[in-house]
C-alpha cells in the first residue's frame, strides 16, 4: 500500500539523509580542484563562537538575535542577495531564540513566537529551516546552526529515489519494500556560509 505508515516512514528516512548530506557540506570539508582533491575547509572567519559578549563579558549561548544579526550582516558584507538567505537550526536553538527575544523587545519576541509555532518561516531576512538533525559536538554539547545564501551549496542526484517491493520466503511472505539514492552535496563558496555555534546546555 504506497499510503501505508511502513512507506510513509520509509519516505521521511530517505528525506533526513539528504538532509544529513546537505548538513554535513554546509559546514564540513569541500573539495575543489581539477581533480576534486583539494580539501577545503569552513574558514574560522565563517564561524561565529558560542560565546556572546555582553558588557565585555563572554558567556556561552544558545542562538541570539545578536548571533542572526551577525550572521546576516557576514552573508550582505560578502554578496549575499536578500530573498537568498536561510537559516538551519534545531527546535532546541528556537526555543532558545525565543527565550532571549524577550530580553530585547516585544516585538521580537511576539515574531520569533509565530516562529516558533510554525505560523511564519521567515524572520531577519532568514527562511528558517528546522530539523533537529543540525550536528552536535558530544563531548561540549554544541550544536552547529548555520546561515546560507541559496548559491552557496549544491545537491545533486545521480540517481532520483529507486524502490523495489519483494516478498521474503524465509520472512513468512512478509513485503519488504527497499529504496535506494545516490546523492551528494557540497559548498561553492565559503564566504557565503556562516557557522553559528550554540550551547544546547544554557
Amino acid at each position: 500500500e504506497p499510503k501505508s505508515g511502513y512507506v510513509e516512514a520509509q519516505a521521511k528516512a530517505i528525506n533526513r539523509a539528504k538532509n544529513d548530506i546537505i548538513i554535513a557540506a554546509a559546514t564540513g570539508t569541500a573539495y575543489t580542484g581539477d581533480n576534486g582533491a583539494t580539501a577545503v575547509a569552513l574558514p574560522a572567519s565563517q564561524k561565529i563562537a558560542v560565546d556572546y559578549v555582553s558588557s565585555g563579558v563572554a558567556t556561552n549561548s544558545g542562538l541570539t538575535l545578536a548571533k542572526l544579526v551577525q550572521a546576516r550582516t557576514m552573508l550582505m558584507d560578502n554578496g549575499a542577495m536578500e530573498g537568498d538567505l536561510f537559516f538551519a537550526c534545531s527546535p532546541t536553538q528556537l526555543g532558545d531564540l525565543l527565550k532571549n527575544a524577550v530580553e530585547v523587545k516585544s516585538s521580537d519576541y511576539n515574531n520569533v513566537q509565530a516562529l516558533v509555532n510554525g505560523m511564519v518561516d521567515y524572520f531577519l531576512g532568514f527562511k528558517f529551516i528546522v530539523t533537529p538533525q543540525c550536528l552536535i559536538d558530544s563531548a561540549t554539547d554544541y550544536q552547529t546552526c548555520f546561515a546560507y545564501d541559496r548559491n552557496a551549496i549544491i545537491y545533486a542526484e545521480q540517481q532520483g529515489i529507486k524502490s523495489m517491493i519483494d516478498i521474503l520466503p524465509t520472512q513468512s511472505h512478509a513485503i519488504q519494500v527497499r529504496s535506494t539514492i545516490m546523492a551528494g552535496a557540497t559548498r561553492t563558496d565559503e564566504k557565503l556560509v556562516v557557522q553559528v555555534t550554540c550551547d544546547r546546555s544554557v
